[in-house]
């Protein structure tokens, strides 16, 4: 019972965060005075979400290494949507690729629209070409590019194969990728985070955050990598990032 209330009470609390952070967000903008206003602002805002949200859902967050300063290009194993939890409160700036159709979900699709993102669609080689020119717009205006070349959220039992197509952005800008791995433990009465908080499973986005906010605690664990990777080629650089992420992943 403790905890069906516990989880309501962290949903709506969720629900307030995006609310009072969006409306933050939108005055901010408002009131700034240049387009550098505007991206600090902006970065505040998320982070500040980001960590309001974490300890609204029982997350504690620690980090291993340091997080790369904007402008850059970071790549990560993808566990769980909570992984932008992580990443907004830890790195500087960052403007997430996300995948195309999740801006048109309802609330958060145009919440993600608004404060900004890069809209990949994965299955469209075609489309990289734009999907650069955002990358380099981003990193141009001080941004850092955020993006999971795994292309799904894992068990966690390993680091997965990383998809090249979506590294060729790296590539065509000439910039150094570089990396990270995410980790998730739950406490001793919770189910494995590989389940509880991974979302792998045939459950609808609904049906797993309904279990992932009935956990006791979460600890999450971000741990960067020491160099960026620079390669000339996206197969080779694909397979690079993948062994040094896989390096620093300890599976679930």
């Amino acid at each position: 019972m403790w905890r069906s209330l516990r989880a309501v009470l962290r949903l709506l609390a969720f629900a307030g965060l995006v609310v009072w952070h969006y409306l933050c967000f939108e005055i901010g903008r408002g009131l700034s005075q240049s387009s550098e206003q505007a991206r600090l602002r902006r970065g505040a805002v998320l982070q500040s979400w980001a960590h309001a949200t974490a300890q609204a859902i029982g997350m504690k967050l620690a980090i291993i290494g340091s997080p790369p300063k904007a402008p850059y290009f970071l790549v990560f194993n993808h566990l769980s949507y909570i992984d932008v939890l992580l990443l907004l409160a830890t790195v500087d700036q960052p403007m997430v690729c996300a995948r195309h159709d999740f801006a048109t979900w309802p609330v958060l699709g145009f919440v993600a629209r608004r404060m900004g993102a890069i809209w990949v669609h994965r299955a469209d080689f075609n489309a990289m070409p734009a999907v650069t020119r955002d990358m380099k717009a981003a990193m141009t205006a001080g941004y850092g590019v955020v993006m999971a070349p795994e292309a799904t959220t894992t068990r966690g039992d390993r680091v997965y194969p990383f998809h090249s197509t979506l590294l060729d952005p790296a590539i065509q800008l000439s910039v150094p990728v570089h990396y990270c791995s995410l980790r998730y433990v739950t406490g001793p009465r919770d189910a494995p985070a590989s389940t509880v908080v991974n979302w792998w499973e045939d459950l609808t986005f609904f049906a797993h955050g309904w279990r992932l906010v009935h956990a006791d605690k979460i600890d999450a664990t971000i741990h960067f990598g020491e160099a960026p990777i620079l390669e000339q080629n996206r197969k080779q650089l694909a397979r690079s990032l993948h062994d040094a992420v896989a390096a620093i992943y300890e599976p679930m």
